[in-house]
Parts: structure tokens; sequence; C-alpha cells
């Protein structure tokens, strides 16, 4: 979690509830929990996609990670907002937009990834 936080969990986004959150560790996990209050910390986006308590899954970690974190969530058929970019390259980008359509969450639309974080001026 470091110092960034999804604006879901500031209170702006009142029809959203954060359930949970993934770390690198256990230890992390549960420390970022008690510091946001969210009750659910996994120790990995494995378990943390596996909850049925998680219907979004929210990637806010720098690029590299995307992969390793956005995967597991699009597998169990979770939808994904990522920052932008996807991934790290054209390649990432491809196989989790397949992968994203391949496992809609209810087989007639994409499990994600839905969204981007990221402002695009157009000059």
């Amino acid at each position: 979690m470091g110092g960034h936080r999804p604006c879901a969990g500031t209170g702006r986004a009142r029809w959203v509830r954060v359930a949970g959150l993934s770390a690198s560790s256990a230890e992390s996990a549960r420390a970022a929990g008690e510091q946001y209050a969210v009750p659910l910390t996994f120790s990995s986006a494995a378990e943390l996609a596996r909850s049925t308590e998680v219907d979004l899954v929210v990637v806010t970690v720098k690029v590299p990670q995307h992969l390793e974190l956005i995967r597991p969530a699009l597998e169990a058929g979770k939808t994904v907002f990522s920052e932008w970019p996807l991934g790290a390259d054209l390649a990432q980008a491809e196989e989790l937009a397949d992968l994203a359509h391949r496992r809609g969450a209810d087989g007639r639309r994409p499990a994600g990834p839905v969204g981007s974080a990221v402002a695009v001026s157009p000059t």
C-alpha cells in the first residue's frame, strides 16, 4: 500500500467498500489492513483473487508487477481496474487482454481490465 491509496478507500466513492488488500507478506498486509481499516488481508494476489468477498481487484503498483498481480485476478474471473499501462510491454498487455476476454465473469462480458487510472489529454 505504501503512501498510495485508491480513491475508493478515501470515502469519495460511498458505494464501494474496500473488502481486502494484499501485500508482499502476511505481516505487511496485516499492518496495512490495520492502518486503513480494511477487514481482509492477504499475503498474495492469488489468495485475494480466490476470495468470494472480493468482486473488483484494483491494481495500483508499478508496471513491472502488473502481470503477476492481474493474471490471478483474471483467472479467478474478477473484474480488474489497473493503473496504466496494463503491462510492461505489448506482449504482456495482449496476454492480459486475451485472458480477460476468455475468462469473463459471467461468460458474456470480459472479466477486465475495465479501466485505467490515468488522465489522457488529446493535445
